[in-house]
C-alpha cells in the first residue's frame, strides 16, 4: 500500500504500466554498479599519492580498527577486499548482506584515501549510492518492482541533490562576498578570479582555461550557465524525460571542469551514466532486459 502510494508521486501511469519490465532494467544497472564500483575503488586506492604522506597515517572513523596496521599492508587488504566483494553484490545484487559489506568495503576505502591530511570527494557519490542501495527489496517482497524502481529514484534524488546544494551555496556565498564588498561571481571578473587562484593552488591549467582568463565574459557566462543548471537540476527527479539530457548535461560540466580548472571528476561520469542516461525511469525506446523496442512508448 505504501509503496504504491510512493510510486504514484514519484511516477506517471506508463511507468507504472511497465514497472516489472523498468525493475529488471534498473537490477541490471545495479549489477553494473558495483562492478564499476569495485574498479573505481580499486583504481582510487592504488593512484593516490597517500603513500608520499604516509608518514602521517591519522585513520578517520571507520578505520580506527586499523590503526596498529601499515598503510602499505591496510591499503591491499582494503583493495582485495573491495574488489572481492563488490564483484559479489555485481553477481548477487538480491543479497542484502553483499550489498551492505559491499558499502563498508567503499566506505572503508574512502576513509583510507582520506586519512593523510587530505579530503577528496572521488568516492563520496558511489558511498551515497551503496548507502541507499543497501535498502532494495528481496525478491519476495509483493511489491518488490515498485520498490525496486523507488530505491533508484532515491538514489537519483540524492545525488543530483549534491548538485543542487552545491549551486545555492555558490550563489549564497557570492551573496555575502558582495555584502562585504568583495569580488563575487556577480562580478565579471569573478570567475577568473576562482579560476587563477585553482590554477595557483594546483600549478596546472586547463586545457582552455589560459583562453578563458582571456576572455573573462566568456567564462562568466559560461559560470552562470553552471550555476543555473546545478540550482535547478533538481526538478529533473520528477522529469523522467529528462533524465538523459540532464546525464548528458552533467558529464558535459564534468568535462568542461576538466578542460578549464583541470580538476578531474572522471570517477563520477560512470555513475551519471548509469543512474541518468541509463535511467530504466527515463524515455527510452529499448529495454536492457529484452534488449526490444519498446512499443509503447515509441508508438509503433
Amino acid at each position: 500500500m505504501i509503496a504504491d502510494y510512493l510510486a504514484r508521486i514519484v511516477f506517471d501511469v506508463r511507468q507504472l504500466a511497465q514497472r516489472a519490465e523498468r525493475s529488471r532494467d534498473a537490477w541490471i544497472l545495479i549489477r553494473v554498479f558495483y562492478i564499476f564500483a569495485g574498479y573505481v575503488a580499486a583504481e582510487r586506492i592504488t593512484a593516490e599519492p597517500w603513500h608520499v604522506h604516509a608518514g602521517a597515517f591519522e585513520p578517520l572513523w571507520p578505520l580506527l580498527w586499523a590503526q596498529t596496521i601499515a598503510p602499505e599492508t591496510l591499503m591491499w587488504i582494503l583493495l582485495a577486499a573491495a574488489v572481492a566483494v563488490c564483484t559479489a553484490a555485481a553477481a548477487a545484487p538480491h543479497n542484502r548482506m553483499l550489498r551492505i559489506v559491499a558499502l563498508v568495503s567503499l566506505l572503508s576505502v574512502g576513509a583510507f584515501i582520506n586519512s593523510f591530511g587530505k579530503i577528496g570527494h572521488n568516492l563520496h557519490y558511489w558511498i551515497y549510492v551503496a548507502a541507499i542501495f543497501v535498502f532494495l527489496p528481496s525478491r519476495t517482497n509483493k511489491d518488490a518492482d515498485t520498490l525496486t524502481l523507488t530505491t533508484f529514484w532515491c538514489a537519483q534524488f540524492v545525488i543530483l541533490s549534491t548538485y543542487a546544494l552545491a549551486g545555492l551555496w555558490k550563489v549564497v556565498r557570492a551573496l555575502m562576498q558582495s555584502s562585504e564588498g568583495l569580488i563575487s561571481i556577480f562580478n565579471v571578473s569573478g570567475p577568473v578570479h576562482i579560476l587563477v587562484n585553482r590554477t595557483l593552488k594546483n600549478g596546472e591549467v586547463g586545457v582552455i582555461g589560459e583562453w578563458f582568463t582571456a576572455h573573462p565574459e566568456i567564462l562568466w557566462g559560461a559560470f552562470w550557465i553552471v550555476v543555473l543548471v546545478q540550482c535547478t537540476v533538481l526538478v529533473v527527479a520528477y522529469l523522467p524525460r529528462l533524465h538523459r539530457i540532464a546525464g548528458i548535461v552533467l558529464i558535459a560540466f564534468h568535462v568542461g571542469i576538466y578542460l578549464a580548472m583541470d580538476i578531474s571528476f572522471i570517477h563520477v561520469i560512470p555513475l551519471l551514466g548509469l543512474l541518468f542516461v541509463c535511467s530504466p525511469l527515463g524515455e527510452r525506446a529499448w529495454s536492457f532486459s529484452d534488449r526490444s523496442l519498446n512499443r509503447s512508448e515509441t508508438g509503433h
